[in-house]
C-alpha cells in the first residue's frame, strides 16, 4: 500500500476515535512542496495530543502492528510508538520533546497547533521549523532552513501567535533571534 493510502486509513481511524493529531515531518514538508525533486517521505510522522494518546494507540493498533519505541538523544518524547500499517511505517509521538543546549523543548500540542488543509490535519510550519532546528542532524537542519524560508516568503504559513507561544519555553539564542526576525517581518515585533 502507498503512503497516501496509509495516510487515508490513519485519517479515518483517528477521526473516528476523536483524536487531536497532525501530520508532521517529511510528509508535512511534502504537503508544503518543500521536498527536492522526486524525494518522497519514507514514513509518516504524526503528533498526538497527550490526553488522546490511549485512543490514538488503540485506533492505530487496529490498523497494523505496533511496537513501543525508545527515544534516543536528543529526543525525550514521552510516548513514542512505531506502527507498520499496510507496509508503511507510521511513527506516533505524544509529548514530543527535544533536548538542546538551552534545555528541553516540549512541543505544546492541542487543536491550536493544527491547520486542516483539504481535510488533512497538518502540523504548523513554525513548530516543525523549531523542532528541526533543535535537532543536530544536517539533513534536519536543511529542512529547518526550508521551513524558515517558506515562512519568510509566504506569510500564510506563519502564525505569529503560535510562535510567541512556542517562545515561552527555553530555546537557544540563535533561534530566538530568527524567530524575532519572523515576527518583525510579520509586523508583530
Amino acid at each position: 500500500m502507498t503512503l497516501q493510502r496509509t495516510l487515508a486509513a490513519v485519517v479515518r481511524a483517528l477521526q473516528q476515535a476523536g483524536v487531536t493529531w497532525a501530520v508532521g515531518g517529511s510528509a508535512l514538508l511534502e504537503r508544503l512542496s518543500l521536498l527536492d525533486g522526486d524525494v518522497r517521505p519514507g514514513d509518516l510522522d504524526i503528533v498526538v495530543a497527550l490526553p488522546d494518546t490511549d485512543r490514538a494507540l488503540a485506533a492505530l493498533s487496529a490498523l497494523g502492528t505496533c511496537e513501543k519505541g525508545e527515544p534516543k538523544p536528543p529526543f525525550m518524547t514521552r510516548y513514542y510508538y512505531r506502527f507498520r500499517i499496510d507496509g508503511c511505517d507510521v511513527d506516533m509521538l505524544a509529548g514530543f520533546r527535544v533536548e538542546h543546549e538551552a534545555g528541553v523543548f516540549e512541543l505544546p500540542f492541542d487543536e491550536s497547533a493544527v491547520e486542516v488543509t483539504e481535510g488533512l490535519p497538518l502540523g504548523m510550519a513554525a513548530d516543525w521549523w523549531l523542532l528541526y532546528s533543535l535537532m543536530p542532524s544536517p539533513s534536519r537542519q536543511a529542512k529547518a532552513g526550508k521551513l524558515y524560508r517558506l515562512m519568510e516568503i509566504e506569510p500564510q504559513h506563519f502564525n505569529s501567535h503560535r510562535l510567541r507561544a512556542l517562545m515561552e519555553q527555553p530555546w537557544p539564542e540563535r533561534l530566538r533571534s530568527q524567530a524575532l526576525r519572523l515576527l518583525e517581518l510579520a509586523g508583530d515585533s
